[in-house]
Parts: C-alpha cells; sequence; structure tokens
C-alpha cells in the first residue's frame, strides 16, 4: 500500500530542511511521499505519467510554482490536483500568494505546518475534490442546460448554461415552475411527457418544445434524458436540454428549398407550355397587322370603282353594301387600334413568362452588365398583383449606365425588396400608401432606391436585417433568407445595400451597384436587316422549320412564306426522313425540347451526316428546364430563339444565317 502511495504522491519541495521536515509530517499522517528537489519539476517531465497528487511546497518561489502548474496543465491527463502549501496564513504576502497561484491552476491550499490527520485527509480526498470541481465546471461552461425538477415541474436546480441558451439567470427559476417558461402550445404535451417520465423507467425520448427566452422570443430546444433520480437527497427527474432552434430554422430553409425548386420547375413547364400558342398569337397579330391595311385600300380602290360605275346594273346595291359596311362602327382605324392593342396585350403576356423563366432559373445565365429599366419592368410586372391593392407604385426613373452585376441576379434583388415593401402595407389602402422606386448615377455608382410608407423597422432589428433566417414577419410569412440573399448577390456584384427606417415611418432600402466599365458593355447592335435575295435568282433561300406545335408551324411558315421557300416538320422524326430525302436547305429553324426525337437529337444526327448543315441550324425554345437543354444551348455558342419571339428577330438571325454571316445576336 506504501509503495502504490509513493508512486501516486510527490512533493516538490527545494530547502532541504523545510523538505525534511514536510517528510516527517507526512510520514507521521500515514502518507508515503516521494520527494523531488529540484525547483523546475526535471524529475516530473521524466515520469510516464503524472502523480495522482501533486505537493508544491512553501519553499518554491512564486514563478517555479506557477511553471510547475503550466507543465502539468499542459500534459497529457493534466487533471492531476495540486496541493499548494503554504506556511502560516497570517504571514505577509500569503494570502496574495494564495490568490495568485489559485489564479494559475493550483487546486487546493494546505496551511502548513498542519495537525498530521487533517493534512492527510486535506491529500487523500483532494482528487474526489478536483474531479468534484470538473464536473461542476462542464455544467457551468457546457453548452446544454442540465435541470433537475420535481415531477409536477417546479425546478430544483439548473446549470449556468441557462444564462446563455435563454439570456435568463439560473437562480431566477429555482422553486418556480418550468410550465411559465414554456409555450401555452407545448405545455398540455411537456406534462403528460413529464408524467410519463415519473411512472417509467428506461432510456427517455427526446421531446422537442419552445422555451421563453429574456429577449421575448421563444428558442426551440430538445429535452434528453428526463431520468428518474432515486437518491433520496436529490429526488425528481434530471433533464438536458439542448437548443435545436438553428437546426430547425436549417430544416425549415430546406422544405423551402425543396418548395420553391418545385416551383422553379412547374414555373419552367408553364412557360413553356404559354410560350408556344403565345408564339403564333403573336404572330398571327403581326400578321394581320400588316395585312389590314392591304384589305382596306383593296376596299376604297373598290368603292373608287363602283363609283365611277355607278349606272352598271347592280353596281348601286354593291356600292350602298359597301358605304355601310365603311360607316360600321368599328373602323378602319379602330379595328387597327384593337389589333394593336392585343398585339401589346400578348407582349406582356411575354414579358410574364420570361419573368417566370428568370425565377425558375432554368435558362443558362447571362453575366452581364444588366439594364435596369428592363430589369425594373420585368420585375414590376410579376409583383404588381402584390403592390395592387396596397399602395400606388411611383417611378422617379432617372436614365442610368448598365450595372456590373448579372440580370438574373439583380432581378431577384429587386423582386425580394418589392415583395418585402408590398407586404409592410396592410391591404385596403392603396390611396393612403405608395412605394416609391428611384435611380439614379453618381461617382460610377447606379442606386436603386426601393422606398414604402408601411409599418417600418425597429431600431434594435436594423442591425439584424441581413443576417440569415432573421426575420420581421410573422411566423410562416416569411424564411429570414431574402435581404441575406439580397446583401449577398450586391456584396458579391461590388455594391453595398443601405437601409433606413423606424417603427411607423417606412422603410427605404437603397442598392448601390459600379455601374459596367465601357470595354465590358455589349457591342452595339447591328441595323436590323432583312435577307436580301437577287432579282435574278431562280430560287429563294429555303427553310425547314421543325416543331411539334402545328399552329406554330403554321405562324412561323406564314410569317417567312414572302421571302423563303419554307418547308415543315411537326416532328424530329419526321424533319430525319425528309432531309434523308432532300437536305438541300439554307437553313433549319428547330425547336429545341421535342418529344421523342429532340432538337438536340437532329442536330447530333445532322453533324454526322450533313455538318455544314447543321452548323446552319437555328434553335428556337419556349424555355428550357433540364440540364443537358441548358448545356447544349451554352455549348452551341450561337444565340437562339426565345418563344416567343419578336419577328423581325426571326428574319434578322435567319438572314445572317443564309448569307453566311456570323450570326447576330437575336
Amino acid at each position: 500500500m506504501r509503495g502504490r502511495a509513493v508512486r501516486e504522491m510527490v512533493l516538490v519541495e527545494p530547502e532541504r530542511e523545510r523538505a525534511a521536515a514536510l517528510l516527517g509530517l507526512l510520514g507521521a499522517a500515514g502518507l508515503a511521499v516521494e520527494l523531488v528537489a529540484e525547483p523546475d519539476g526535471a524529475a516530473l517531465r521524466g515520469r510516464g505519467r503524472l502523480p495522482r497528487v501533486l505537493v508544491l511546497g512553501p519553499g518554491l518561489r512564486d514563478s517555479e510554482a506557477e511553471e510547475l502548474l503550466r507543465q502539468v496543465r499542459a500534459a497529457p491527463g493534466g487533471a492531476t490536483p495540486v496541493v499548494v502549501g503554504l506556511c502560516g496564513r497570517a504571514e505577509v504576502g500569503v494570502q496574495e500568494r494564495a490568490e495568485r497561484l489559485l489564479a494559475a491552476g493550483a487546486d487546493e491550499l494546505a496551511e502548513l505546518p498542519a495537525p498530521p490527520r487533517r493534512l492527510a485527509l486535506q491529500l487523500q480526498s483532494a482528487p474526489r475534490r478536483a474531479a468534484e470541481r470538473e464536473q461542476a465546471l462542464l455544467l457551468e461552461l457546457g453548452n446544454d442546460i442540465t435541470a433537475v425538477l420535481s415531477a409536477d415541474g417546479i425546478l430544483r436546480a439548473v446549470s449556468a448554461a441557462a444564462r446563455r441558451l435563454l439570456g435568463r439567470e439560473p437562480q431566477e427559476w429555482v422553486g418556480r415552475s418550468v410550465f411559465a417558461l414554456i409555450h401555452p402550445e407545448d405545455r398540455d404535451r411537456v406534462a403528460a411527457f413529464l408524467a410519463e417520465r415519473v411512472r417509467i423507467a428506461g432510456p427517455a425520448p427526446a421531446i422537442e418544445l419552445r422555451l421563453a427566452h429574456g429577449d421575448g422570443s421563444w428558442r426551440w430546444v430538445e429535452a434528453l434524458g428526463a431520468n428518474l433520480l432515486e437518491d433520496p437527497r436529490v429526488g425528481g427527474l434530471v433533464v438536458n436540454v439542448r437548443d435545436v432552434t438553428a437546426r430547425r430554422q436549417m430544416a425549415a430553409q430546406l422544405m423551402q428549398a425543396d418548395r420553391l425548386a418545385s416551383v422553379g420547375l412547374l414555373a419552367a413547364g408553364v412557360a413553356h407550355e404559354i410560350n408556344n400558342p403565345l408564339t403564333y398569337v403573336l404572330c398571327h397579330l403581326e400578321a394581320l397587322a400588316t395585312e389590314l391595311p392591304v384589305v382596306f385600300g383593296a376596299l376604297e380602290r373598290c368603292r373608287l370603282a363602283l363609283q365611277a360605275q355607278r349606272a352598271q346594273p347592280g353596281a348601286a346595291e354593291a356600292l350602298a353594301a359597301l358605304e355601310q359596311l365603311q360607316a360600321r362602327e368599328v373602323t378602319r382605324q379602330e379595328l387597327q387600334r384593337l389589333v394593336a392593342q392585343a398585339h401589346e396585350g400578348a407582349s406582356r403576356v411575354r414579358e410574364i413568362v420570361r419573368a417566370l423563366r428568370l425565377f425558375a432559373r432554368t435558362e443558362p445565365e447571362e453575366s452581364g452588365p444588366a439594364e435596369i429599366p428592363a430589369a425594373l419592368e420585368r420585375t414590376l410586372q410579376l409583383v404588381a398583383p402584390q403592390v395592387r391593392y396596397r399602395a400606388r407604385l411611383v417611378r422617379e426613373l432617372q436614365p442610368v449606365p448598365p450595372v456590373a452585376c448579372a440580370p438574373a441576379r439583380l432581378e431577384q434583388v429587386l423582386l425580394n425588396l418589392l415583395v418585402n415593401a408590398a407586404q409592410a402595407i396592410p391591404e385596403g389602402a392603396a390611396e393612403r400608401n405608395q412605394i416609391r422606386v428611384r435611380t439614379w448615377h453618381a461617382d460610377g455608382q447606379v442606386a436603386i432606391e426601393v422606398a414604402d410608407t408601411g409599418c417600418g423597422i425597429g431600431s434594435e432589428q436594423l442591425g439584424r436585417l441581413f443576417d440569415p433566417f432573421f426575420t420581421t414577419k410573422p411566423v410562416g410569412e416569411g424564411s429570414g433568407l431574402g435581404l441575406s440573399i439580397c446583401h449577398s448577390i450586391v456584396t458579391g456584384a461590388g455594391g453595398r445595400i443601405e437601409v433606413e427606417s423606424e417603427l411607423g415611418a417606412g422603410a427605404r432600402f437603397t442598392v448601390w451597384l459600379p455601374a459596367a466599365l465601357p470595354d465590358r458593355l455589349p457591342p452595339p447592335a447591328a441595323p436590323p436587316t432583312t435577307p436580301e435575295v437577287s432579282p435574278a435568282a431562280a430560287v429563294r433561300p429555303r427553310v425547314l422549320v421543325i416543331d411539334d406545335e402545328p399552329m406554330l408551324l403554321q405562324a412561323v411558315a406564314r410569317l417567312l412564306a414572302e421571302d423563303y421557300e419554307v418547308v415543315t416538320a411537326e416532328s424530329g422524326e419526321a424533319a430525319q426522313a425528309l432531309l434523308q430525302r432532300d437536305s438541300r436547305f439554307d437553313a433549319v429553324l428547330c425547336d429545341v425540347m421535342m418529344p421523342e426525337v429532340s432538337g438536340m437529337d437532329l442536330h447530333a444526327w445532322l453533324a454526322a451526316r450533313e455538318p455544314a448543315l447543321a452548323a446552319r441550324m437555328v434553335f428556337m425554345t419556349g424555355g428550357v428546364f433540364t440540364e443537358r437543354a441548358r448545356s447544349f444551348l451554352q455549348a452551341l455558342g450561337r444565340p437562339w430563339l426565345d418563344k416567343p419571339f419578336d419577328p423581325a428577330a426571326l428574319r434578322r438571325l435567319l438572314g445572317a444565317v443564309v448569307r453566311g454571316e456570323g450570326a447576330p445576336g437575336s
């Protein structure tokens, strides 16, 4: 027994006489102690492990004692309790020395000389007391709250983690009911859980609930353990409580992202289906607008001819009928106005669909620069239904240069800011509220301001507006990610967002973005041209048009018939069969997304057989929402037409391909 004690208890004392006296004292107490005389602790460093108890004699200088303490705490297994011997607490400087060594890591102080029995008890119980202090420290510093409560929910003890997790002092709640902290909707469930844990022994399931934070918010926590204590000195249930607010927010974010991905795919699919009929509606309206003057001109010539031949049999009746037709309420100007309005309405639908596709992020993303007016118009069309019943929209738009930001990203920022502005204003008072959008530029920076007359934001919340998951909206109305995403996009483009607001006085967000440098601007668009066909040419250029939408196929064929010999195919398979018989085409206009044989499949097939003709393929799409289609168009390296397209853009692009020129931007 003594041999084991010698290995486990070490005294460091450099003064020989004092060391002998201490060894005698410890021997009288029945303890076998190994003596180390080197004040630098060289003998300790040579050991395989630290002793069970280390006693530092009073002969050590403070610096020597502090260095030994540092070595012990830095060594593996450095939980060895260190007892510092002090000679006479009443001596001058002893109290100051005691405070310094305790701060340096000493576990206990022993007053020397002391009765052997009391000294032996202190040294022998030092490891147990050190372990208890370590456990208490872990409870103090741990991330989880440890609480002891009675079966009816009265808190008997709470660890210090409550201060960090809930912003409350632990002693504030000892003796009070835990149900005062629990969200009202969770109280019955927690009461049933505690009652069950009192009746049933064994591992307890986890339960999630909401606890009140000192700042008035609710924190989601997970209660683990809830085990019944059988020790009669304690009694009750011990529960470990872990903050899972961030975990739940992350789960909510993932669910939101999943919902947005589903909505994005739905939007892409809807946009694709709308674009096909919208393309032929626009083409027919343009054709109608072109033909109306011709028809009315022919009618007028008929009227003049009938007037000259009034005396001929039947001429008077025909002239009267014609004049009656021309006198109808719907005049030539009225018909032309109706067609123009229908065309304008269809064009607005086209812009809304384009905005939907940008939201869905199904198109290859442009790198910039972005034109502010175009981005604003597309975004305002999307948010118009939310704004209409809440506020008047005021535009104060100065001419500004393009900005160095991807157009889709800029529109995402504008969409978030405008939706937030609309949601800050209650419905039903649009005449008394307004959302103002301003633009200006100065010193190479472009500013976009979105201001509202809504409920405003408190000063204590302004500093957290751009934090992920932070939201001022009611539960269920916001993920807390919109402004964080805005901040990330704007700062990533080299800009900044400023905000000014106060409760009840609205809010003003200003986005500053660097103006695009001249060498980063796209080259000016070439003036519109139409394919020129030589009068001496015996055959007009031949164009093969391929689309699985018959009415769109007819509309495009009609649109091109004046300048081209148009051949159509209603599927990729039909186009393959036709091209096997006759591949003498000057250009091929083809849809990207078709069933069975897609435009991409047809391009690969044709590239293997007629590479020159494959290079003259022009693609049109109502929306690409597959990774393969996006990669294909990006790798193509040539412009394509977005349905519904501008007929002038179609003529311009086909003309360039037929003439063998580099295809201009669509």
